[in-house]
């Protein structure tokens, strides 16, 4: 497993932001910044929240709007 950091731009038909992006190939899911997300109108409100535990002990997040997987980065 690594942890990868590069820059990319985030592309829609609403805009385009160009950050940063870490990488973690041994991740099982993805997070983008809300910010960023809200931006370029990329989330979907949920009916009711999402929760994931976290890597500290007895610790958990809850995602209340949800960016759609059909949304891909491009790189530049």
């Amino acid at each position: 497993m690594s942890i990868i950091e590069k820059a990319i731009e985030l592309v829609d038909s609403k805009g385009r932001e160009r950050v940063t992006g870490l990488f973690d190939t041994g991740s099982t899911s993805s997070c983008i910044d809300k910010g960023i997300a809200q931006k370029l109108e990329l989330l979907i409100p949920l009916p009711q929240p999402l929760e994931f535990e976290t890597a500290k002990k007895d610790d958990k997040m809850a995602v209340t709007p949800l960016l759609p997987t059909s949304e891909r980065m491009g790189t530049s």
